[in-house]
């Protein structure tokens, strides 16, 4: 079998080579005839261009001679006209030498003429201003000794009021020491008053809460005993119905019975399920409720009927009422009402309470033949059966339920009591606290209205001080004031008689300047004639000397243009006959690499037919080893299955029976001790038959329901009422909350289209006019604005594009400083343009701008101010004399500003 298996693989591994190399032999010789074909293509292809390429250089050959031929021509033109050029040029030359001459003469006779006109300007400003400067001296020195006189009055006056400012200070600040005394006294009032509000309002809550808990887990245990929850489903069936209570049902056992808290657990144990027994006044009706609960099919309960109950207690000889740990008889040790005793004597009767188990086990041991209930709950039956350990039955816990219903109630109207007296305390604070409250409210205006009187004082006596000092330094700067006076007015009548004297000298050189620019200026009108009639003739000439020059360039360019399609056409024709040889050797090539690929072909193709031949005979051989291995392997594991199963249901049949035995004697002792049924009684009921593994998985799925579920939530029906109506409000507002969000959305939406479609409408407006306003500014030149996402033009970025004359396009970001400056100022004016605004203020806008486009700035600022009032602050003159009004700051005097203002009317003039 192993061999067969080696062999086949082998020839497997074989196989796939052989096919490998078929494959790939095949694929050389398509890939042969195929380069092949591609060649002999190639090959005719040369060819016809080769025939395009020699009857295109004959053609180009034909251009070059008439080529040339024009440029020889159009060279000899181009000479005579350059010579006459020259001549023009030369005279013209001498002309304008002359002319500028005489022009170099007149602007310096001119400049003369005009600083003697400003020297003779300047002198007779100068003498009006020293006769101003005298009249307003004189005029001033008189109303300062005036100022001063009034100063010093002044004076006094001031002196005398501020003594009398620092008396009334004194007395608002010994006012204002009190009010604050008074003030920081009713502080402290108040913070005590709010500390016993806070402190009663606390005691209040917490007692508050206490009464709300209280509350709470009364009428959570008061609503479980009304529902009779606990208890059996017939009882609950029964005692929860009010007819049957007026048909004679008292109540189960459990209500009816109270016991001391120290003997609860013992008597719940000794009861059991007799605790959930119901107590009826009489037979028949206990009989109507048995076939009421048939009826309902609501289950089982057992009633007790006063009329025919016989109770059997123990004797007195029987009870060892001296031993030791014995407490007494359970009928003892509970109440009841005298009407119901037979049903405690028939319950209890027979039970006796011990103090622990092993006071029990003793009397037991000691022949004792009653049941005993210990205080932990345990039972030691008369037969000597013991029963205890954890007690989580459904039945523990009912007496102790009406037990612990009647103490929340003792302590509930404690606590309500206590809850109304710390109330009222509460009120009696807050009553304490506001009148706090109102005396600090009126001790804080006393003060406020005393440290008003203390701060207008100061004020007043800061003030009067102040205005004295100012005062007494006015009156010395006036006298200092006036004694420069006195020296101007002096030097000023002196500098008067030299004055007079220049102007005389200067109106003498004037009227000499004025005859000289005269006669300049008709020798420089005529040289201006004679290079304006030489300029005529020269344009004569340039104009034929620039037609032959580009009757020259025209001829030389178009025979360049010739012979360079001549070099090119040769060159295209040997290279396409180097290519074309070369084809054909790739033909000869690839034809012997096509003859080798099929020959190599043929050869793998047979040594792989002969290995699938080798290969199927094997695969037949290892398949009829593997049919009999198989069969033999599948025995042998049956074989050894069946021996495992048998032997395991062996020992689960011993220990199935073992374990059957033992639950069965303990089930008995159950059914007789707990439930004191028979077992031939209990075989009697119709109780379905279950195995011991579906009764373990009922347990445990009943248990890890119980433990899912946690302890019991005696709240849980109002607390399902309270958060169905807060689940049924916050539905509703949750709805609310929907549909107003829905409409925001749809809102925003409809904004978001608006404002997209007015965006878009704008931006396309913006981007005609700054192209338009760009060219205008630039002189030439393209720009447009871009969005970075049209999908989104609300939320992407805009991209300024520009291309400035004689540049590439490209992005604002590498453009130079003046020329982004531009740009903005460009985006600027295009947005005035598409949407205008009244005012628009601009601050030295023009900084970054040189000379020219200073000038473009202004041009535009010109045509934007028809229908916008335009506030640019500047620096720059050529700004400044486009304006309409100019608004400026000096400072004539140290620390004193002035403000000036000129209108265009005179500054133009």
């Amino acid at each position: 079998m192993l061999k067969a298996e080696q062999g086949a693989d082998s020839l497997h591994s074989a196989l796939s080579e052989a096919r490998g190399a078929a494959e790939r032999e095949a694929g050389r010789h398509e890939l042969a005839r195929e380069r092949l074909a591609a060649a002999r293509a190639r090959r005719q292809t040369i060819e016809d261009e080769l025939k395009g390429a020699v009857a295109r250089l004959a053609g180009a050959e034909g251009r070059a001679r008439q080529a040339e031929a024009d440029a020889q021509a159009a060279t000899a033109e181009y000479a005579a006209a350059a010579a006459e050029m020259e001549h023009a040029r030369a005279m013209a030359l001498k002309v304008k030498q002359t002319r500028e001459a005489a022009d170099a003469g007149l602007d310096e006779a001119k400049a003369k003429l005009f600083d003697a006109l400003s020297r003779c300007a300047e002198l007779r400003s100068a003498r009006a201003a020293r006769e101003t400067e005298a009249r307003m001296g004189r005029a001033r020195s008189e109303r300062l000794t005036g100022e001063i006189d009034a100063r010093q009055a002044e004076l006094a006056g001031l002196e005398a009021e501020a003594a009398a400012a620092l008396e009334a200070l004194e007395r608002a600040r010994a006012a204002a020491d009190a009010a604050s005394r008074e003030h920081e006294a009713c502080q402290g009032e108040v913070k005590r008053a709010e500390a016993a509000v806070r402190s009663a309002a606390e005691d209040v809550a917490r007692c508050n809460a206490e009464l709300a808990s209280l509350e709470a887990a009364y009428n959570s245990l008061a609503g479980l005993q009304r529902d009779y929850e606990g208890y059996g489903r017939a009882v609950r069936a029964l005692l929860s119905n009010a007819r049957w209570r007026q048909l004679g049902l008292i109540g189960a056992v459990a209500e009816l019975i109270k016991a001391p808290a120290e003997y609860e657990a013992a008597i719940e144990a000794a009861l059991g399920g007799a605790l959930q027994n119901i107590v009826a006044t009489t037979a028949d009706v206990a009989t109507q409720a048995v076939y009421e609960l048939k009826r309902l099919k609501a289950g089982r309960a057992t009633f007790l009927p006063l009329d025919i109950l016989r109770a059997q207690p123990a004797a007195g000889s029987d009870v060892p009422r001296k031993a030791r740990g014995v407490i007494g008889l359970a009928s003892e040790l509970v109440t009841a009402d005298p009407a119901h005793r037979v049903v405690v004597d028939y319950l209890l009767g027979r039970v006796l309470v011990v103090d622990n188990l092993e006071s029990g086990t003793a009397l037991a041991r000691a022949g004792c033949r009653l049941r005993i209930a210990t205080l932990d709950g345990d039972l030691i039956s008369g037969s000597g059966a013991i029963t205890g350990g954890e007690r989580n039955d459904r039945q523990s816990g009912l007496m102790a339920g009406v037990r612990r219903l009647e103490e929340l109630g003792e302590r509930l109207a404690r606590v309500r009591e206590r809850a109304a007296g710390l109330t009222r305390a509460r009120e009696e604070a807050q009553a304490a606290a506001g009148r706090a409250a109102a005396g600090l409210v009126a001790a804080e205006a006393a003060l406020a209205e005393a440290r008003g009187a203390q701060s207008d004082a100061e004020q007043r006596a800061q003030y009067l001080a102040l205005k004295a000092r100012s005062c007494q330094d006015t009156i010395n700067s006036l006298e200092a004031q006036l004694a420069q006076l006195a020296d101007e007015a002096s030097s000023t009548a002196d500098g008067a008689a030299d004055d007079d004297k220049a102007l005389a000298a200067a109106e003498e050189q004037r009227r000499e300047l004025e005859s000289v620019v005269a006669a300049m200026s008709e020798a420089a009108a005529r040289a201006r004639q004679d290079e304006a009639e030489c300029g005529r003739n020269g344009a004569d000439v340039a104009g034929r000397f620039a037609s032959a020059r580009e009757r020259s360039t025209a001829s030389r360019a178009r025979l360049e243009r010739a012979m360079g399609d001549v070099g090119e056409l040769k060159a295209a024709a040997t290279r396409l006959g180097e290519d074309l040889q070369a084809a054909a050797a790739s033909i000869v090539v690839l034809e012997a690499e096509l003859a080798s690929a099929e020959e190599t072909a043929a050869q793998a193709a047979a040594t792989h037919a002969k290995v699938r031949a080798e290969l199927d005979a094997a695969i037949a051989t290892r398949s009829e080893a593997s049919q009999l291995a198989a069969a033999a392997e599948r025995a042998a594991r049956a074989a050894r299955r069946a021996e495992t199963v048998l032997a395991e249901k062996l020992r689960e049949a011993s220990v199935e029976e073992a374990r059957s035995a033992a639950e069965y004697e303990a089930a008995r002792d159950r059914l007789t001790d707990t439930y004191a049924i028979e077992p031939d009684e209990a075989l009697d009921r119709p109780t379905p038959v279950l195995s011991r593994d579906d009764i373990c998985s009922q347990i445990d799925a009943l248990r890890q329901q119980m433990e899912e579920l946690g302890p019991v939530n005696h709240a849980a029906p109002e607390e399902a009422v309270a958060l169905d109506e807060r689940f049924s409000f916050l539905s509703e507002q949750l709805n609310d909350l929907e549909e107003a969000q829905n409409s925001l959305i749809e809102v925003v939406r409809e904004c978001d289209r608006v404002c997209a479609e007015q965006f878009t409408t704008a931006f396309e407006q913006l981007r005609v006019e700054f192209s338009d306003v760009f060219t205008e500014i630039f002189g030439g030149g393209t720009a447009d604005l871009v969005l970075d996402d049209p999908s989104a033009p609300l939320e992407c970025g805009i991209d300024i594009v520009c291309q400035p004359p004689g540049k590439k396009l490209a992005s604002m970001s590498l453009l130079s400083g003046g020329e982004k400056s531009l740009v903005a100022i460009a985006l600027l004016f295009a947005i005035m343009r598409v949407k205008p605004s009244p005012v628009c203020v601009l601050d030295e806008i023009d900084a970054a701008l040189d000379e020219a486009n200073v000038a473009r700035f202004v041009e535009m600022l010109k045509s934007v101010a028809d229908t916008v009032q335009v506030i640019i602050v500047t620096h720059r003159k050529r700004t400044m004399e486009c304006a309409d009004t100019l608004f400026g700051v000096t400072m004539e005097e140290q620390g004193v500003s002035k403000v000036l203002s000129l209108a265009a009317p005179s500054y133009s003039r």
